[in-house]
Parts: C-alpha cells; structure tokens; sequence
C-alpha cells in the first residue's frame, strides 16, 4: 500500500508541476493576445489550485486514517 501512496503522491506532483511549466510558457509567451493569455492563466491557475486542493485532501484523509480517525 505504501508504494501506492507513493505512486498517487507523486502523480499530483508530477501533474501540478507540468501545469507551471505551462503558465510560465504563457506567462511569458508574446504572440498570442491579452485576453487569451489572461483566460489560459486563469485556467492553469483553476487546474493547479485544483490539484493542490486535491493533494492536501489527499493527504489529509491518510493522516486521518493513520490516527484511526475514520
């Protein structure tokens, strides 16, 4: 079980950490317009607020689980 942990642990890692490197490329990206920058940066932000989210719940309901809390 613990390698599954893992395995999940790292999948939300993995995931938040493609969705930066995706606002940075459109954060710094200069042929597309205003308004479509800030509505991808606004999506992006959503996905890794998201996903940040889910691995503190994530996390949460193992430590939870831990501490015989169900």
């Amino acid at each position: 079980m613990n390698r599954f942990i893992e395995i999940v642990n790292n999948e939300f890692l993995i995931r938040k950490q493609k969705l930066e490197q995706e606002l940075e490329e459109t954060l710094n990206k200069t042929g597309d317009s205003v308004s479509e920058r800030v509505d991808k940066t606004m999506d992006l932000m959503d996905k890794i607020a998201s996903i940040t989210k889910g691995h503190e719940v994530f996390n949460a309901y193992l430590n939870n689980n831990q501490n015989g809390n169900n």
